[in-house]
């Protein structure tokens, strides 16, 4: 794999601009996303003990991608909102708990058949209705789910399904 940006002119690679407001987060929410972004990336432990070290919030007004020559456009809100969870906090580290104590085997078909890459053991490190994270081999790696999950069961059911097609692909 590679990244887009390494290679060829950077003029003919995909880009988008976020234009919003910034808002620092509160304190009060701040503990609990700083742990959620070191689940997905724990190199970034050190950020907690950085001096002034603070999260911020952008609340996007617009949108604008950059597809290359020719392809430019504004997006409006409802192209680039998504659906919110419709789970709390305990239920998605309950269901993230359950698949790295009961399922590696299964994440580990999964990740072979979206990014062919063997690893016995991945984690997985984030949910979200469209898709999850799974650490592999040092590096994060997103897998979309075929349509938003809308609920934990949704959740069950998209990666019985994904583990049933990678056992499937394995197989053949």
């Amino acid at each position: 794999m590679f990244n887009a940006a390494e290679q060829g002119d950077q003029n003919e690679h995909g880009r988008v601009t976020i234009v919003g407001d910034g808002s620092l987060v509160p304190q009060q929410y701040a503990d609990r996303l700083i742990n959620k972004y070191i689940s997905l990336y724990p190199e970034a432990q050190s950020y907690r003990n950085a001096h002034d070290f603070n999260l911020w919030q952008l609340d996007a007004i617009r949108v604008r991608y950059i597809g290359g020559f020719g392809k430019i456009f504004w997006l409006e809100q409802n192209e680039w909102l998504q659906a919110s969870k419709q789970w709390d906090e305990s239920q998605e580290q309950h269901m993230i708990e359950h698949m790295n104590s009961d399922h590696q085997d299964a994440m580990s078909l999964i990740l072979k058949q979206h990014y062919n890459l063997d690893d016995a053991s991945p984690i997985m490190s984030g949910l979200l209705p469209q898709g999850f994270y799974l650490q592999s081999l040092k590096n994060n790696y997103y897998i979309a789910f075929s349509e938003p999950c809308d609920s934990p069961m949704a959740v069950r059911k998209a990666l019985v399904k994904m583990t049933q097609d990678a056992r499937t692909k394995s197989i053949a």
